[in-house]
C-alpha cells in the first residue's frame, strides 16, 4: 500500500490511518498485533510483530509517501507452527 499525501500534517494523518489499516489487514489474516516500534535511526518508520508466529510489518513515511510492507498484512498467521527441519 503508497499513497502521496501534499502537507506534512496531513503525513502524520496518513500515517496513523495506513497503521490502523495494516493492523485490521492482519487481525483480519489471524494475526496479534503487537506494538509499533520506532527503527533505529529511521525516525519515520515503525514494525510490528505478530506475537502468536513473529510475522513483521514495516510502516514507513516520508517526503508524503507513506506505504506498508511485511507478511504481517500479506499472509495468514501460522499459529506460530516450526518450521519443518
Amino acid at each position: 500500500m503508497i499513497s502521496r499525501g501534499s502537507e506534512s500534517g496531513s503525513d502524520t494523518a496518513t500515517f496513523l490511518v495506513f497503521q490502523a489499516s495494516a493492523e485490521r489487514r492482519a487481525e483480519r489474516l489471524g494475526h496479534v498485533v503487537g506494538p509499533w516500534v520506532a527503527v533505529d535511526g529511521e525516525p519515520s518508520a515503525r514494525t510490528a510483530r505478530c506475537t502468536i508466529c513473529g510475522a513483521v510489518a514495516y510502516l514507513r513515511s516520508e517526503g508524503g509517501l507513506v506505504g506498508v510492507a511485511g507478511a504481517l498484512c500479506t499472509e495468514a498467521c501460522d499459529g506460530g507452527a516450526a518450521e519443518p527441519g
